[in-house]
């Protein structure tokens, strides 16, 4: 089986395709939304040349793929930040593929020996001398490396290397997170880089005094390594925290899909994933996500149906829906849920539009609220920020945690605050605000909103920060269905977690990252800011939903696990 994202009806070409044109479609513009005009419009002279409207056509209909050139020429011509689209489809891309490699986007690199020589030494000299790396030069430089896969460098460049991206990564937002994720990608799938990546991202995520976990353990999803296997099933079988173990699960779903364990670590598995389907104290999204791994496992890799799991399914409906179906609620339950949150961006939708745009809408509002897998909610996420239905899609959202969601389905409202970061403006802040002091809520979505305001654009006020009573009153009319569970301790978790951040940044810039030169930080979005938050695994962007500088809202406890079975 598969994960939303593989499906073939709306699957990775498609996906760009629907990302140039709704860009096209729905930017300021109005102009370009007759083809000829845009077509006219897009040659730079230099690296485009003149092109027809159904050259166009075809790539805004994903019959013809596009260049980087190409992605880059619509970013110009559109108005858009900086490698905003060809971030969002080497993402979309690399997650979908079942091999780590070259991006599908082919970039442009030297045609002489001496001149890709000159080009290295150039980018590979600020990394070892503690200079400035931006986004664009990591891109560059882990392509060319990817796409050279014989050139030598010595161990501890490839060690320099891996640890200078991975410090800066865990500390960045935004287009320059998602730039450094997909570099530190291509040097795990290098043949020769990939021993030190892995080795690095296997150190942090073994320091306990790390605050950061899901993201180096997600980055080994697609490594078919044995030292990365080893990484991720020892943080099933032990892990460092709970953030840890959600990154190992997080990174199973793919090594799972893409048949990266053997058989013996198979069997294992399959009884690491009931231990922890049984385990009802953890994040709200362990459980489903453990379930979703066994979900994928092979049919005669999975012995008879245990009385541990067939007691947790009995009880808990949403865990069985995940077994069945791979969504945390039936798709016939969401129609009406995915069409509200669409409808201010469908209303606003010029008549050349089409069905087609509306139909990748609802598909990627579907799979950001009810997909088990938080790469893929992040994903779709991702892609509809990067484009100008983002604020009103958040709008959307906004809407729907006012007035239904927020006592009734913890599952979805933290699935809500996890994409707002990516989609939100600075208005949209007040109500998760209100959701952070609330009582009583259940404690996920205090939890959710505590982590959100973290990654959301502008500030709370020093009232918020301080102590308030628990029972401060919320702008919402949920009429609950049941009690949700409260945290008495909420005012000291809202103070903690509303700093983590920033002590994170601290912390991995004392430890890790190489001095750099004063001045503006380029690890720090211009336009969008936010890390993926569910995996710190993966995947920020424009903010974060799914979050990507991994920092769970509640403190990391230790997560024990009785006696379980090895791992080769």
């Amino acid at each position: 089986m598969r994960t939303q994202i593989d499906d073939r009806r709306f699957g990775s070409r498609e996906r760009l395709a629907w990302l140039l044109r709704t860009n096209r479609l729905h930017g300021q513009q109005e102009e370009f939304r007759r083809l000829r005009q845009f077509a006219e419009s897009f040659p730079d002279g230099a690296r485009v040349s003149s092109i027809s409207t159904s050259q166009v056509s075809r790539w805004e209909t994903g019959h013809t793929l596009p260049t980087a050139s190409v992605l880059t020429r619509y970013e110009e011509v559109l108005g858009l930040p900086a490698s905003m689209l060809t971030t969002a489809t080497d993402a979309i891309f690399r997650y979908a593929g079942s091999r780590l490699g070259a991006p599908v986007l082919l970039r442009s690199a030297p045609s002489h020996d001496d001149e890709l020589q000159n080009q290295l030494d150039a980018l590979i000299d600020p990394v070892m001398t503690g200079g400035v790396m931006d986004g664009a030069a990591w891109d560059e430089l882990s392509y060319l490396l990817i796409t050279h896969p014989s050139i030598f460098l010595p161990s501890r460049v490839w060690t320099g290397l891996a640890e200078r991206l991975l410090s800066e990564m865990v500390i960045a937002e935004g287009i320059p997170w998602f730039q450094r994720f997909e570099a530190l990608s291509r040097l795990i799938g290098h043949p020769l880089g990939q021993h030190a990546t892995i080795a690095s991202c296997g150190a942090m995520v073994n320091d306990s005094s790390n605050q950061v976990f899901m993201d180096p353990l997600s980055l080994l999803d697609g490594s078919r390594h044995r030292d990365a296997n080893r990484h991720v099933t020892d943080q099933l079988t032990a892990p460092t925290n709970d953030q840890a173990l959600r990154g190992a699960l997080l990174a199973s779903v793919r090594k799972v899909r893409d048949h990266h364990f053997t058989e013996k670590d198979l069997t294992a598995l399959y009884d690491v994933l009931i231990q922890h389907v049984s385990d009802t104290d953890g994040h709200v999204s362990a459980r489903p996500l453990a379930i979703e791994v066994l979900r994928l496992l092979p049919n005669d890799s999975t012995p008879q149906r245990s009385r541990s799991l067939d007691r947790a399914l009995r009880n808990d409906a949403v865990l069985r829906q995940v077994l069945d179906t791979g969504r945390v609620v039936h798709a016939a339950a969401t129609a009406a849920t995915v069409s509200r949150i669409c409808a201010p961006a469908l209303a606003a939708q010029p008549d050349s539009s089409g069905t087609d745009v509306e139909a990748g809408l609802r598909t990627l509002v579907d799979e950001m609220l009810h997909s088990p897998v938080s790469d893929v909610r992040l994903l779709a996420a991702q892609t509809l920020a990067a484009t100008p239905l983002r604020y009103l899609v958040a709008d959307g959202l906004i809407t729907e945690i006012r007035s239904r969601v927020t006592s009734t389905s913890p599952i979805l409202a933290v699935a809500i605050l996890g994409a707002l970061p990516f989609l939100a403006r600075q208005e949209h802040r007040n109500l998760v605000e209100q959701l952070a002091v609330c009582h009583p809520l259940p404690s996920e979505i205090t939890n959710g909103a505590i982590w959100a305001l973290a990654h959301l654009p502008g500030q709370s006020t020093e009232c918020l920060l301080a102590p308030s009573p628990v029972d401060a009153p919320l702008d919402l009319d949920p009429n609950p269905s049941r009690p949700g569970s409260t945290d008495p301790a909420r005012p000291g978790v809202r103070v903690r977690c509303l700093r983590q951040r920033r002590s994170t940044a601290s912390h991995t810039q004392r430890h890790t990252v190489p001095s750099r030169n004063p001045g503006r930080d380029p690890m720090v979005a211009e336009h969008s800011k936010g890390h993926p938050s569910e995996r710190s695994a993966v995947t920020g962007w424009s903010h974060s939903a799914n979050p990507a500088l991994s920092i769970s809202p509640t403190a990391a406890t230790s997560t024990s696990t009785p006696a379980t079975p090895t791992f080769r």
